[in-house]
């Protein structure tokens, strides 16, 4: 088949990243697969390319959905997609269905809501969600908030998990290479967070809660793996809980599978939440995790049995779960090998790949 996705751009981050994977795998089974980013290529660029996936940057000034795009309409016919598969932020889905030639089938992946969406935003999700042929969740949380809210049949929203290579991250020992990189001693309790730096996944909370962690275990320390607009006010919050030289803040890290078993406990403090791949990938390394309770999280971490749920927006209970992480190691060896059978068994890349693909050849036929 020819699939074509249109995205805003291939930042780091969780749902580029498996639109990066899932473009790869597609291409690996024999689809001539192509991405066309609707604001500009962005930092994962070169891992499309170097999968051997055609990548266009088509910028489309001001991504306001109801401005006609005859650019975009003239690109999409001139690549003849039998599949056009959309991510992005609504204006973006409405244009590219807009724009998209009508003997594509259409497919939609929905990564997250946050709850507090504007009526036009809202509007705008429900007029999408009418005219693609199938809606897809990454959690069963947000399939089922998704189908009133777009006042649409739940048979048309299917859920379909984000996935990672497993054997990548369950494959690397502790080696302490990454403890040295941030001058952490081998024996003192290391706690991570791994993903964006931005308001949506509270890294400030984490703060707060390593704070009140930081009472009983002294030694303690915090590394946030990862980037973002809140990096400053992250070491600030840190400056004021007298903790500046034991939080690090590394940026995105290439190679973050040989960091993993460095790692003595995962904290996803998340707000909201799709499904979290620093979940995914904490769990088969077999590091411990936290999550607040919220999204994907509870399937992610199979309702408590693979890790501790938390409320979201509550340092205090972030900070009894991570001590408690850090503390009992033999209560949590059951959750951790549970966790890495359950990341294998439901949420591989291969899978993700698998179900998508199968997916497409459904519409595809279906439309025929």
């Amino acid at each position: 088949m020819r699939i074509h996705f249109a995205a805003p751009t291939l930042i780091r981050a969780g749902a580029e990243t498996m639109l990066v994977q899932l473009a790869a795998g597609l291409q690996r089974l024999g689809h001539d697969v192509e991405i066309t980013c609707l604001e500009e290529a962005g930092p994962q660029a070169d891992r499309v390319i170097q999968a051997g996936v055609l990548l266009h940057s088509l910028p489309v000034p001001g991504l306001r959905p109801l401005v006609w795009s005859g650019g975009l309409r003239r690109h999409f016919r001139s690549r003849r997609p039998d599949v056009l598969h959309v991510h992005g932020s609504p204006g973006q889905w409405v244009k590219s269905l807009r724009a998209c030639p009508r003997t594509a089938c259409t497919v939609a992946t929905v990564h997250g809501l946050r709850g507090d969406e504007s009526r036009r935003v809202m509007a705008l999700m429900r007029w999408a969600a009418r005219h693609t042929d199938v809606v897809a969740a990454v959690s069963r949380e947000l399939r089922d908030r998704l189908a009133p809210t777009w006042q649409v049949p739940a048979s048309a929203v299917r859920v379909l998990h984000n996935g990672i290579d497993v054997e990548r991250f369950a494959s690397h020992p502790r080696n302490g290479r990454f403890r040295a990189r941030i001058g952490c001693p081998p024996d003192v309790p290391l706690v991570a967070m791994v993903g964006r730096l931005e308001e949506i996944k509270r890294p400030v909370d984490l703060v707060d809660a390593f704070a009140m962690v930081r009472v009983r275990l002294t030694t303690a320390r915090l590394v946030f793996v990862g980037d973002g607009s809140l990096r400053g006010a992250i070491m600030a919050q840190a400056a004021a809980h007298g903790m500046g030289d034991v939080v690090h803040v590394t940026g995105f890290l290439p190679s973050l599978e040989e960091a993993y078993p460095d790692f003595d406990v995962v904290v996803v403090p998340s707000r909201f939440e799709g499904t979290s791949l620093a979940l995914l990938e904490a769990m088969a390394a077999g590091v411990p995790v936290v999550a607040t309770d919220v999204g994907g999280n509870v399937d992610v971490v199979d309702g408590g049995r693979c890790g501790l749920l938390v409320p979201p927006l509550q340092p205090a209970a972030l900070a009894q779960a991570i001590t408690t992480s850090l503390e009992q190691h033999a209560f949590l060896a059951g959750q951790v090998a549970r966790a890495r059978e359950h990341v294998a068994s439901s949420y591989s890349e291969r899978a993700m790949i698998q179900a998508y693909d199968a997916l497409y050849r459904e519409t595809v036929a279906s439309r025929r």
